[in-house]
């Protein structure tokens, strides 16, 4: 460290250094995370999905929608229940760190429709090491529009649920 008094001059010169690099910082990260905060009605805190935030073309990337199928998945191992016996209301909530207000998107409808024989031969995916992955299942996730707001706000919110 230099003995040297610190100078306006030099605390500008520091000051405008930071604000570029902590720019720098958030575009470098190119990921969205969100958790589900309800489900089926009653509140809850679990998982962890990231999307991207733009594609490698520039364009933005996909949108909560495409968070609510990995949501999905996330709640049939949660609830432990066969995919093709679940049918779930949720909401997710945005956590992607930086950002100053944390949204909560839905509530989303989701269930799985199985693929028929027809469809199953066209999903099998090769991986690395030669072996195929046949995927059954396909996620159906749609925006519920008839319940408004829903969450905290909404009119079937019981604040005593959450004393329980």
């Amino acid at each position: 460290m230099s003995d040297k008094p610190y100078s306006q001059s030099n605390l500008n010169q520091n000051k405008a250094m930071l604000q570029v690099s902590q720019k720098a910082g958030k575009d470098e990260s190119n990921r969205r995370t969100f958790k589900v905060v309800e489900l089926n009605g009653k509140v809850v805190d679990f998982g962890n999905f990231t999307i991207k935030r733009k594609t490698s073309g520039g364009n933005p990337g996909p949108g909560p929608l495409t968070a609510a199928r990995k949501a999905l998945q996330s709640i049939s191992k949660h609830l432990k229940v066969n995919k093709n016996k679940l049918n779930v209301t949720f909401m997710i909530q945005e956590i992607t760190r930086g950002k100053t207000q944390y949204k909560i998107y839905g509530p989303y409808k989701g269930s799985y429709r199985k693929y028929n024989s027809k469809e199953l031969n066209e999903k099998k995916i090769k991986t690395k090491s030669g072996k195929f992955i046949t995927l059954e299942y396909e996620p159906i996730v749609k925006l519920n529009k008839t319940k408004k707001g829903g969450g905290w706000g909404s009119s079937n919110f019981d604040p005593k649920e959450l004393l329980d």
